[in-house]
């Protein structure tokens, strides 16, 4: 089997080819300063691949993925501890679950669905640090997340006369599950900019941002070696408005700004 092979742009080749529905200005300065990893680490950022390089196959696992443990299978899980699912036998037939006894099916499904809470906030953490552009995996994920906590509330009530409509202690995980999701749903439904594409990342976040420590690296830099990389940047800019991707007020304020400090542009 042949997979393709990607390479990873220059800032120039970038500047020349993102389209723009992916397109986001805080990108500028990782593609600059792509060769230096201490810098992007600064940033709050780390790179798959250093400028010229390759990479075969699709992108690796990111930790981020992990999100979709707490996400789906814990809810599920929770769900199904009510008695509220069904399985399909080796014979093609369908078994109904009955659950387990309230004195071990309630403590599983609030720890199923007190764990999952951080599922739907991560989700919805990507989706906004990922230029509010969502996937297929996450919206059907969140949508499941709503549902298994609904039958998990019905589930409780029917199987263990938990009064959730009066929010017994017993029921708030789900309740908080089941709220955190819906809302997070309905962000990412009504204020999205469009589809996250599946294609090859050159950057992943590994932390939070030390700007201090950024402007500082990029100032131990040999003068010469720091004014190529600004004239790359400037050429880079000069492309961008041509391309319409910004306007003129932008690329004024991104060649105003130390090199570097395009990544903490939000929009």
């Amino acid at each position: 089997m042949t997979t393709r092979t990607r390479r990873v742009p220059t800032v120039r080749e970038w500047s020349e080819s993102v389209s723009p529905r992916d397109f986001r200005l805080r990108d500028l300065d990782l593609y600059v300063l792509q060769q230096y990893d201490q810098v992007l680490r600064s940033l709050g950022w780390r790179g798959r691949y250093r400028a010229g390089a390759t990479g075969d196959g699709p992108r690796p696992a990111r930790r981020d993925d992990l999100v979709f443990i707490p996400l789906f299978v814990l809810p599920m899980a929770g769900m199904f501890a009510t008695g509220s699912g069904w399985f399909t036998t080796a014979g093609g037939g369908a078994m109904e679950f009955e659950g387990f006894e309230s004195w071990l099916g309630v403590p599983i499904v609030v720890a199923c669905f007190a764990l999952s809470l951080p599922g739907p906030v991560l989700v919805l953490r990507r989706w906004w640090t990922g230029n509010r552009r969502w996937t297929t995996p996450e919206v059907v994920c969140l949508a499941l997340d709503v549902g298994f906590g609904l039958l998990a509330l019905r589930g409780l009530a029917n199987a263990w006369q938990v009064e959730v409509l009066s929010a017994a202690p017993a029921s708030l995980p789900v309740w908080a599950a089941t709220v955190v999701a819906a809302v997070s749903l309905a962000a990412i439904v009504s204020a999205s900019r469009g589809r996250r594409d599946a294609v090859l990342t050159h950057f992943e976040r590994v932390g939070d941002p030390d700007p201090a420590r950024a402007r500082d690296l990029v100032e131990a830099l040999a003068a010469g070696e720091r004014e190529h990389l600004i004239t790359q940047r400037r050429r880079a800019v000069a492309t961008l408005r041509e391309r319409g991707l910004i306007d003129l007020d932008e690329a004024v304020h991104v060649e105003s700004l130390p090199l570097g400090e395009s990544a903490a542009i939000t929009s």
